[in-house]
């Protein structure tokens, strides 16, 4: 089924609980309108906009926009972009063009680039936004733009992943659930205030072998995820804001890893139905694990795991192709003598 892109032109209009997809140009085109509300729609692409703004003062909140070149594209200026899911858009999640738009508690998440800021992209208000594995989070077409990316202390700014990586010696802020390492993505624009976790739980998919993923939905910032064949354990560190409850659901695909399962926190070992619940649905295993925030080391170990390529394996391979050169060889002169 292919939808029309929906134009609008008037003032003063809600789009509420709609389902768009497969739009060749735009999804939701709010070109000349103001005062426009885009609420709870599924705009999915492929297509070159999900949602276009070029006027002022339209309210886009609670929408999924997914697989679009473009995201969300903000031309014009007074705009709010909040609480959405702007996800696996395969160049940009949010284009801004203009300036005085706000954007708060976003999923700005597996985008090529999850926000571009253009030449007239200034004193623009990000925060509170979740910024997970884009290849890159935010790109200028020049450094001298600037920015705002944290309202004050102690709202805070955004969650970046990978931040711990970034800064493996930050520290928590006078446990304000804030990092004390700035952000910085150029000279002229610093998240001052960075999130340590989540604003609410987002997923995230990490490769653990070949092509096969396990996702972890957490309200906790998820680093250093590793899965070892030899050892049989999947690992990962969750961190928060000290004292606060965090949980992480773990979703293992049964191709990967299978058996017997036991889980550990920081080296000890967890009890099922105390600290973690299991289920299976056929093909993948999960765990509902939970804990008190700060920093973890959260561990899953099977009995059995997928193989890895086998070093014993490669004589037999070498051996094989050997014999079936020769035989084709041979078939070569026979067919010749038979000429």
């Amino acid at each position: 089924m292919r939808a029309f892109m929906c134009e609008v032109v008037a003032i003063l209009t809600q789009f509420p609980v709609n389902f768009l997809k497969n739009n060749d140009k735009r999804g939701i085109s709010l070109e000349y309108s103001s005062n426009n509300t885009v609420y709870r729609n599924e705009i999915l692409g492929p297509g070159e906009y999900g949602v276009y703004l070029g006027a002022q003062y339209n309210n886009v909140s609670e929408n999924s926009i997914i697989a679009y070149q473009y995201g969300v594209y903000v031309g014009g200026q007074r705009n709010t972009i909040v609480g959405n899911n702007i996800m696996e858009n395969w160049g940009r999640g949010i284009y801004v063009g203009n300036s005085f738009n706000m954007f708060v508690e976003n999923n700005i998440m597996n985008n090529n680039e999850g926000v571009y800021i253009y030449s007239y992209g200034q004193n623009n208000l990000f925060f509170h936004n979740n910024f997970g594995d884009n290849t890159k989070h935010v790109n200028y077409y020049w450094s001298g733009i600037g920015n705002s990316w944290n309202s004050s202390f102690p709202v805070g700014g955004n969650y970046w992943s990978g931040y711990e990586d970034k800064y493996p010696t930050t520290m928590e802020l006078d446990n304000s659930g804030l990092w004390d390492t700035p952000y910085v993505i150029n000279e002229n624009n610093v998240d001052y205030y960075p999130l340590m976790s989540p604003t609410k739980p987002i997923t995230r998919k990490f490769t653990a072998y070949n092509n096969i993923k396990v996702e972890i939905c957490s309200n906790s910032s998820i680093s250093e995820f590793q899965f070892n064949t030899a050892t049989k354990t999947l690992s990962f560190n969750v961190t928060g804001s000290s004292g606060k409850g965090g949980f992480c659901n773990i979703t293992i695909p049964a191709n990967l890893m299978w058996g017997d399962f036991s889980l550990f926190i920081n080296g000890e070992q967890l009890e099922e139905g105390v600290n973690y619940t299991k289920t299976y649905n056929g093909t993948h295993h999960m765990f509902y694990v939970t804990y008190t925030h700060s920093e973890h080391m959260i561990e899953v170990v099977s009995t059995e795991v997928v193989p890895e390529f086998s070093h014993a394996v490669i004589p037999l391979l070498l051996m094989s192709i050997t014999i079936l050169a020769a035989a084709l060889t041979k078939k070569r002169i026979f067919g010749r003598q038979n000429f």
